[in-house]
């Protein structure tokens, strides 16, 4: 069962199966992925909105995220949302989308940017202390989806020998385990807890700066 924030979302559930039960019997796509060359089985699990057709794909994401009517969501940060990719071939692997969108880091102002890449580095922080990753990976790329967001990824000791000096992008992301809450969901609610936790502190050590 789909579950968004702990809560089973019985209304995702139903939209997934519509979405599952349209797909066999239709050639057309049915949504896109946060990555490249990489087609979702379903939209994600959810249905797709017909307002959404013509929307670009992180803007997409956000309005979903906006409306509390996306699984992958991990919980709000100070720049944006912070969610669990569509694939987990790196167990942990995160993105960080910003709201408002932008169509990159440079159309921030200083202050703006600044937050977004803390945000970003926070996420790290959490997933080398959920997953023991030995390090993590960040790219901010929008070449085939050009608005802004960042991919965190952990990287770990026991990845193949033939990919762990290698970028993410050496991957077969076509066959690569796709995020499901059943199988992932306690993973996300760590990184969860995990971040909420630390955005605790920063926002007590931010109020006791103020003092």
């Amino acid at each position: 069962m789909l579950a968004l924030f702990g809560r089973p979302l019985p209304e995702l559930n139903a939209a997934r199966d519509e979405s599952n039960d349209a797909e066999q019997n239709a050639p057309a796509k049915v949504g896109r992925s946060l990555f490249p060359n990489f087609t979702p089985v379903a939209w994600h699990g959810c249905a797709r909105p017909l307002a959404a057709e013509n929307m670009a794909l992180i803007a997409q994401r956000v309005a979903e995220l906006q409306a509390v009517k996306n699984a992958n969501a991990i919980c709000r940060m100070p720049s944006g949302w912070a969610v669990i990719g569509d694939v987990q071939f790196l167990l942990g692997y995160c993105l960080l989308l910003p709201d408002p969108v932008v169509p990159s880091l440079n159309d921030l102002a200083k202050e703006k940017r600044l937050q977004f890449l803390n945000d970003m580095t926070m996420i790290g922080d959490a997933l080398l202390e959920v997953t023991g990753a030995r390090r993590i990976n960040y790219e901010i790329l929008g070449n085939s989806e050009p608005e802004l967001h960042a991919h965190i990824f952990p990287r770990f000791d026991s990845e193949p020998d033939d990919k762990r000096r290698l970028p993410v992008w050496f991957y077969d992301w076509q066959s690569a385990p796709r995020f499901e809450p059943a199988e992932h969901g306690i993973l996300q609610g760590r990184i969860r807890e995990q971040l909420q936790r630390k955005l605790t502190v920063s926002a007590n050590q931010a109020m006791e700066g103020n003092r």
